[in-house]
């Protein structure tokens, strides 16, 4: 999620970028454009961006007519449609397109146990029973075979007596949220008022002291104290809030950087000879550092809060999808800023305790919380998700909002030379790029957003979808946006900032300035929905 304030430093925006798309300033033929957006849709997955991976994903296919990239892309995105997004069916219909259309490629024997698997896990038996026998057949010694044989009779048994129904349990107390704050760091050194207690994933305690106290990867374990600790995975405890000297939070553009500070537990692990340092915090405590990180303290209380009820949810729902991973969030803008106790304050504490345990549901599945999108602003109109991410959600509709326009980044004006977009293009998309003529708008989405753009150079046309290449390329805040020539240059007419789906932030402010509660503003951007009290 963007904070509101990041407008002014466009570094913000590319603070999330991957490694690989360092890679990207370079031209790029067919087949390697292609694999890079597949590498990068596997980034926004672990940020928590699952409808952007979508969108890289369909980019590479667009890209390339290699069979086995495409089909690659097919894998990639039906892993996101089934693990991430619920779309069971239309991760399904990804699976049987690449047995399909691509089934002498690499790709099939895995697209065809998937598809098993993800019939067995929906109840589906008697489909998946014919699945994975024409896995086995296909593949008698293939990589999932074992796998298929287990799950075949397990499906055959459940067609012939079917499991009794046991009643669903509902959970007690509050989530905690792990929160991924560092990642290949080669030395951690940690403090705490109240001293620290660090045990090993065996549960010995391999050091309890004042601290502060040093961890560094060893030769198969981690170091504490320079001392091996025979465990590649350590908790810290502490009394008080636990300071992490190697991670800097700043809380205002104005006020210096310090490190940072963390209620609950943290979790180290030795990953490829580096440490990777999770912070595990009750989800109240975890908002506390999420909505003074996401909007300005001094906004008005109504917008505070459904800031703080956009935020559980959203927190919510990616810890409910990602059970099988050591961290559930990370802690900048590819899920939410989250900047622990340095920079908590007292109105937006305030937020979170008087919305605790609120969380959004739609109407069709009162008991899950929604995938909450928030943007910085929406412009005069709101995205439909299907329509930039094709991939629809019936509570991520479009709306036109005559409040964000108001505020800033509302309305924008960019001008950029034609030489200037050709030389930038040039290091981003495949193939040559000649003197641009013209940038029309090929698709463009009914909130006005160009989801493609037709780009004339040299008598030659070449279709782009605008956020993967065009925006990136120009840094522009949106997709929502006016294109016109005025001499050797492009002048962008446009709204918003981010990728417009879900509440507004600054649209919420203006909303609560006039008067409009959170039980109004959050129905107007995201529709359907109600809140629900999941815990007290």
């Amino acid at each position: 999620m963007k904070r509101v304030a990041a407008y002014v430093v466009w570094a913000v925006l590319t603070a999330q970028t991957a490694p690989a798309q360092q890679t990207a300033q370079t031209p790029l033929g067919p087949l390697h454009f292609a694999r890079w957006n597949i590498s990068n849709g596997q980034y926004l997955i672990e940020v928590g961006q699952y409808l952007e991976a979508l969108e890289a994903f369909q980019t590479a296919l667009e890209a390339t007519a290699s069979p086995d990239i495409r089909a690659d892309a097919h894998l990639n995105r039906a892993s996101v449609l089934a693990t991430y997004l619920d779309a069971f069916d239309d991760a399904a219909q990804e699976y049987r397109l690449i047995l399909r259309a691509y089934a002498q490629t690499r790709q099939a024997e895995t697209a065809l146990f998937r598809l098993g698997l993800l019939l067995f896990e929906q109840q589906r038996y008697r489909q998946a029973v014919s699945q994975f026998e024409t896995y086995l057949r296909r593949y008698p010694q293939g990589r999932f075979a074992p796998s298929a044989e287990t799950l075949l009779r397990s499906s055959r048994q459940a067609l012939s007596a079917p499991p009794p129904f046991v009643p669903a349990v509902p959970p007690t107390g509050r989530p905690v949220v792990r929160v991924r704050l560092l990642k290949g760091v080669k030395r951690l050194v940690l403090r705490s008022t109240a001293g620290l207690s660090v045990t090993s994933g065996g549960g010995q305690t391999v050091y309890r002291g004042q601290g502060p106290v040093t961890l560094q990867p060893g030769a198969g374990d981690i170091l504490v104290q320079r001392q091996s600790s025979r465990s590649r995975a350590l908790r810290i405890t502490s009394a008080a809030p636990v300071q992490v000297m190697q991670k800097n939070v700043r809380c205002g553009r104005r006020q210096a950087a310090a490190s940072g500070l963390y209620r609950g537990t943290l979790r180290v692990f030795l990953q490829d000879g580096k440490l990777r340092v999770v912070n595990e915090v009750d989800i109240e405590a975890y908002l506390y550092g999420v909505v003074p990180a996401e909007v300005p303290g001094n906004w008005p209380p109504e917008a505070l809060k459904a800031q703080a009820i956009a935020a559980r949810t959203y927190a919510l729902y990616q810890s409910q999808h990602r059970q099988n991973w050591r961290f559930d969030v990370v802690d900048d803008q590819g899920d939410q800023v989250y900047k622990g106790v340095r920079c908590e304050a007292r109105s937006t504490t305030r937020a979170v305790d008087a919305t605790r345990g609120l969380i959004l549901v739609h109407h069709d599945r009162p008991n899950r919380p929604i995938l909450a999108m928030y943007t910085s602003n929406t412009g005069w109109h709101s995205a439909h998700v299907g329509h930039i991410f094709s991939q629809p959600l019936p509570y991520l509709v479009g709306v036109r909002d005559p409040y964000s326009p108001t505020q800033p980044m509302g309305r924008w004006r960019r001008t950029h030379r034609a030489a200037d977009i050709r030389r930038k293009l040039a290091g981003l998309i495949r193939g040559r790029v000649d003197a641009i003529t013209d940038i029309r708008p090929q698709e463009v989405t009914p909130s006005g957003r160009i989801k493609k753009v037709a780009l004339v150079h040299a008598g030659r046309r070449r279709v782009l979808r605008t956020r993967t290449t065009l925006k990136r390329a120009l840094k522009l805040p949106d997709i929502l946006v006016g294109i016109t020539r005025q001499g050797d240059s492009f002048v962008f007419d446009g709204g918003g900032f981010g990728h417009g789906v879900g509440l507004s932030q600054w649209g919420a402010k203006a909303m609560a300035d006039a008067g409009k509660t959170v039980d109004e503003i959050l129905p107007f951007y995201y529709r359907g929905v109600r809140v629900k009290r999941a815990w007290e």
